[in-house]
């Protein structure tokens, strides 16, 4: 996926997990974003956040959600995420 769709999925994601405040000023940090791979970085952050706030099965899902998406890997045995760069199909 390109930029501005990685960028779109994030958006709504954090929107739609953290609340109105904390949604919104995770939003402002997406649009500082030039590259891709800080897209991916801060997709990470979200999934910690939500786990933070909504716990470990909301953080699961929205990881879930994100790796489908392009934006993260599995996570890791020790219970991390991991920024994830997709191959091309």
């Amino acid at each position: 996926l390109g930029y501005e769709q990685l960028s779109q999925t994030l958006t709504e994601q954090a929107k739609q997990q953290l609340g109105l405040l904390r949604g919104l000023a995770f939003v402002l940090e997406i649009e500082k974003c030039a590259q891709v791979e800080a897209l991916r970085a801060l997709a990470v952050r979200l999934v910690a956040q939500v786990g933070q706030l909504k716990g470990p099965q909301a953080a699961g899902a929205l990881q879930q959600r994100l790796f489908q998406a392009g934006l993260v890997a599995v996570a890791r045995t020790d219970g991390d995420t991991v920024p994830f760069a997709r191959s091309p199909q």
